[in-house]
């Protein structure tokens, strides 16, 4: 059956091992290998590419070993949702403050299809949305099509050639 077939993994602990491994030197190298293959002519005007992130999606699976456990504390915790998420709790969970403009752009959707139910909450190019993969898989995932919406403490280099520690927007760049 193909919803077997998704959650099986033999070795976890593998998996983990394999993300941890991911890096941005390791990224940009593996980016430029393709970007000189399909564009030579980089190498004629001794140029570069500049990566940068558009979209980023972050998400978490819980995979359950029966559609069993998993159907009633997914009903339970979709309803407690739709009933208790409003526009403060998003704005939280997104970082942001309150305010009378923003709380109008916070919208809070359900749906369900063949899949499954989904519940998702957006504000502008942001969002935030838990749905179930075909009965065993429940999955929170948070998407942004801005990163620099988010902030982070990290060095800031100034104009003046100093550089501090602040809260800054996220950097596009990977």
């Amino acid at each position: 059956m193909a919803d077997n077939a998704f959650i099986r993994i033999d070795d976890w602990e593998r998996a983990q091992q394999l993300a941890d491994r991911l890096s941005p030197d390791v990224l940009h190298r593996v980016l430029d290998g393709y970007a000189r293959q399909c564009c030579p002519i980089l190498d004629v005007f001794n140029q570069t590419y500049h990566w940068s992130l558009m979209q980023v999606e972050c998400s978490t699976d819980l995979a359950f070993r029966s559609g069993g456990i998993m159907k009633p504390l997914y009903e339970a915790i979709s309803r407690q949702a739709i009933v208790s998420v409003k526009a403060p709790q998003v704005m939280h969970f997104l970082g942001k403050k309150m305010s009378p403009q923003l709380a109008q752009e916070v919208e809070s959707r359900l749906s369900t299809r063949i899949e499954g139910t989904c519940i998702k909450h957006r504000l502008g190019k942001h969002s935030v949305k838990m749905y179930d993969k075909f009965g065993r898989v429940l999955r929170i995932e948070t998407t942004t099509n801005d990163v620099a919406f988010f902030k982070h403490h990290r060095k800031v280099e100034h104009r003046d050639g100093h550089a501090t520690r602040e809260l800054a927007a996220v950097k596009k760049s990977i």
